[in-house]
């Protein structure tokens, strides 16, 4: 009898487990957000999405929502200056950012996790 050509690790009930280590990327962008609604994406193409990091990085007078699609100042979560939220979600989900008319535009950093 031949020698297998992989050893795998084995646990103490006989199972072998294996953990799939499929190559994870990331993405970033910073995208401006005004008094219409904008989609939060970095449009990588390919993306498996599983993770969504989005911090509001204007000053103190510019409140970021966030939200569905259908995002708006009274119905959005709202990100103060430095404020951050991680969202799990998949490459399908839809997050979208406003702010509160008046005022200067916002500016919000992303990034996508595989």
């Amino acid at each position: 009898m031949g020698k297998p050509s992989k050893a795998w690790p084995i646990d103490p009930t006989g199972r072998v487990w294996i953990t799939e280590a499929a190559e994870k990327q990331i993405a970033t962008a910073t995208i401006s957000v005004g008094t219409t609604a904008v989609t939060l994406t970095t449009n990588t193409s390919g993306l498996k999405r599983r993770k969504l990091l989005v911090r509001n990085t204007k000053g103190p007078e510019v409140v970021v929502y966030v939200g569905d699609g259908n995002v708006s100042a009274s119905s959005g979560y709202p990100l103060f200056r430095n404020d951050e939220i991680e969202i799990d979600v998949d490459a399908s989900a839809v997050v979208a950012a406003i702010r509160a008319s008046g005022g200067a535009d916002g500016e919000v950093r992303i990034v996508e996790v595989e």
